[in-house]
């Protein structure tokens, strides 16, 4: 008998994305638009196994690392509706009132990816220097692809001018679908929900959220989820007729997970900052 034999499992990583948005109306209250994103980023699996009884004995790791690097595109459908009378409006000088209803859509899309794998022996030493043995394999540069699977949501919010709105909408992603180089995972199909607000003071717009998000995890028969709120303000750095620019900084306080079944729940906290650039093209010029 060789005696106990220990498993350990550990990975670091994550994906990154980069994207461009636009729009177009098609018809009065009616837009359409897409997000062309860059995702690229890397994650790394380890599983090591250690014959505990057996003193003299190598430990062995096997390491799958995947790097991905691709284009992922979603799609929208926004219409607005105005709830009050125009006219009213004008004649009491009262702020117009608005309903925005909105969709959002992606397929399932292929994203390239690079596969490397290594597996080697190894000891441990002093102040954590490793010595390899031996490396059993070695594979670099697989090609082949992730699938993202398809994503839709909708929402709905009601803007009172351009003084404060409020909204909530629904997203939903099959992971059912997920696949890296032909091999799928015991990953569950997810629904967010969010609802959030903003008010607008002299031109600095004050942000709050809410968000649950019932994840693609399941382990030991529990749900991973994870919840949070938020907080953020918009500084403006210019605004005319025809562009419309701001700073957005936001922080959130958010956990993830559970402690039961043995498992782990993380608190932790985010700080955004972004910058917004809105600019309107092919106005049609008119003289006096």
């Amino acid at each position: 008998s060789i005696g106990n034999i220990e498993y350990r499992y550990t990975g670091n990583g994550g994906l990154n994305r980069v994207y461009l948005g636009a729009s177009i109306k098609v018809i009065k209250n009616l837009y359409i638009g897409a997000n062309a994103s860059y995702i690229f980023g890397s994650a790394k699996y380890n599983r090591e196994t250690n014959m505990t009884d057996q003193i003299n004995s190598f430990k062995y790791r096997a390491t799958n690392e995947i790097v991905v690097g691709d284009i992922y595109l979603d799609y929208g459908l926004q219409y607005k509706l105005r709830i009050s009378n125009k006219k009213t409006d004008r004649i009491n000088n009262r702020d117009p009132k608005f309903l925005k209803m909105g969709w959002v859509y992606a397929n399932k899309q292929n994203l390239r990816s690079t596969l490397n794998q290594r597996g080697v022996t190894f000891l441990n030493g002093n102040d954590d220097f490793e010595f390899i043995k031996d490396t059993i394999y070695k594979i670099d540069g697989e090609v082949n692809h992730t699938v993202m699977p398809a994503m839709i949501g909708g929402g709905l919010s009601y803007y009172h001018g351009n003084k404060w709105m409020i909204g909530a909408d629904i997203r939903m992603q099959n992971w059912e679908q997920f696949e890296a180089f032909g091999f799928s995972d015991s990953l569950q199909s997810s629904t967010s929900y969010h609802l959030g607000g903003a008010y607008n003071h002299k031109g600095i717009e004050y942000r709050f959220g809410l968000r649950y998000f019932d994840s693609y995890l399941e382990l030991n028969n529990q749900k991973i989820d994870d919840y949070g709120i938020s907080f953020g303000v918009g500084f403006p750095l210019r605004q005319n007729s025809l562009t419309v620019s701001h700073v957005d900084l936001g922080f959130e306080v958010g956990r993830r997970g559970t402690t039961r079944e043995h498992l782990i729940e993380q608190n932790y906290f985010k700080i955004k900052l972004g910058i917004s650039i809105r600019n309107t093209w092919f106005q049609r010029a008119k003289y006096n």
